[in-house]
């Protein structure tokens, strides 16, 4: 299959009689299927586990998924608090599930795997009870679409490839596409938002789909372990002078964090709101995301943590949660994963490329791979679980694991699992195309899609939208 890394570049005008606004675009214009009818004995089953990681995405068809992504958003109560219909989130729910391609890991279960395990680990950590509606909703759009049209080949395979990507050109493109998606007249999905909340929305999206980005992994280390730095000397501050730790030393139980928000209006059991109005709701400023802090979650250290870095890290975690998972689907995933490692080193090595060494099929084995990236993320994992302490017992899972692979090798983990068809020909390798001239992206081809929204909200105060 072939993909191209562009995006649209604006608006122009239509030569109609009736004056109306179009779309100039690349990409082909959204088609939306039908909402898929509901299997209600298989759908229970999934519920019975979507408050906790043992739901198995891997268990259950792509048109039963879709049902369970509507099912987190109505759980978080987007529809009624934001005032965003059902059918438009059906609508995005399908173009983000018929955008992914069918890649043995980067594909429409490993949407629902992520978007859920950020559902979950918000929960847990007690920054769902923290966030605004808007942030719920800009932490599970991301989540959706932080890998969308994944070509199957990491950011090192395209920069080896060719000089011109660099920088996170696939987080900036699934960013680019997943707004070009949400503002497409069969998705529209943002159209209660006015232009700042839009540009703020989009702010706080696209830095927590960049954070995904393996190669800044470092960064967010640093981060990290500079917020634990501050809270600790904060927590030293305050006992020299001889205040009174109480509050600091035991924080708020996720429960009481609910108990607060519950009195602010909040979701029902039955996912209709009991809180503000629609309009209210669509007036709060999201940008604050980015300077706003959460002294609640700061643990035993105390301290203020930044929200923003907080729901990039949740993202961070999640992306990489497959360690994080029961056994039984760890296992699964570590196959997936390790199937398109060895695809994309069969592609390197076929096209005269260097192979990235932990995608090379002769000289790696799955579960070296699997053991090595668990003695790689722990220690980030353990550090995160100092600012969201409601994580550790979720991080703990990570050792469970590990000791799960001393008890395996490829041979009886690939006969209990099975592998992903590699590919054996060069027609069916994947190839990766860019009109990208090189170098990071101008704040020009950034913002084209804040442009064709702006341009669009024009259109529907003059009556122009095109039908």
């Amino acid at each position: 299959s072939n993909l191209r890394l562009e995006s649209s570049k604006g608006m122009v005008s239509d030569a109609c009689p009736t004056p109306r606004l179009v779309l100039e675009r690349r990409a082909p214009a959204v088609v939306v299927s039908a909402w898929p009818d509901r299997a209600e004995a298989e759908h229970r089953r999934g519920l019975e586990h979507l408050e906790t990681l043992d739901f198995d995405p891997l268990a259950f068809a792509p048109h039963a998924l879709v049902h369970f992504l509507l099912e987190i958003f109505l759980r978080v109560g987007t529809p009624a608090r934001l005032g965003i219909p059902v059918t438009k989130l059906q609508n995005f729910i399908l173009a983000v599930r018929d955008h992914m391609q069918d890649h043995p890991y980067h594909n429409f279960h490993h949407v629902v795997d992520v978007t859920h395990t950020v559902y979950v680990l918000s929960q847990r950590s007690g920054l769902f009870d923290e966030l605004t509606d808007m942030d719920r909703f800009a932490m599970l759009v991301a989540a959706m679409c932080h890998d969308l049209e994944h070509p199957g080949v990491s950011n090192v395979s395209l920069t080896k490839s060719d000089v011109k990507y660099k920088h996170s050109s696939l987080e900036k493109h699934h960013s680019m596409r997943a707004f070009e998606l949400m503002v497409d007249n069969e998705v529209d999905l943002l159209r209660n938002l006015n232009t700042t909340k839009y540009y703020a929305f989009r702010r706080s999206v696209m830095d927590i789909i960049l954070a995904t980005d393996m190669r800044r992994h470092a960064e967010y280390v640093a981060k990290v372990e500079a917020s634990i730095a501050d809270m600790q000397k904060s927590q030293q501050a305050a006992k020299d002078d001889g205040k009174d730790r109480e509050s600091l030393t035991h924080p708020p139980t996720g429960e009481a964090r609910s108990e607060a928000r519950s009195n602010q209006g909040s979701r029902t059991d039955s996912g209709v709101s009991d809180g503000s109005s629609e309009q209210e709701n669509l007036s709060e400023n999201l940008s604050e995301a980015h300077t706003r802090v959460i002294p609640a979650l700061g643990g035993a250290l105390g301290g203020r943590l930044s929200q923003q870095l907080a729901m990039e890290l949740i993202m961070k975690v999640s992306d990489t949660s497959n360690v994080l998972k029961p056994c039984h689907v760890a296992r699964k995933w570590a196959v997936r994963v390790t199937d398109e490692f060895f695809n994309q080193g069969d592609v390197e090595r076929t096209r005269g490329l260097p192979v990235t060494p932990t995608c090379d099929r002769e000289k790696q084995t799955r579960v070296g791979l699997q053991k090595g990236f668990i003695g790689f993320i722990k220690p980030f994992f353990s550090s995160v679980a100092v600012l969201l302490p409601g994580l550790q017992h979720t991080v703990d899972q990570i050792d469970v694991n590990r000791e799960m692979w001393d008890h395996y090798d490829d041979s009886t983990l690939e006969e209990e699992v099975g592998v992903f068809p590699f590919y054996d020909d060069q027609a069916q390798m994947p190839t990766i195309q860019s009109d990208d001239d090189g170098g990071e992206a101008t704040e020009e081809e950034q913002d084209h899609v804040t442009i064709e929204f702006s341009l669009l909200k024009v259109a529907d105060m003059l009556g122009l939208r095109a039908t």
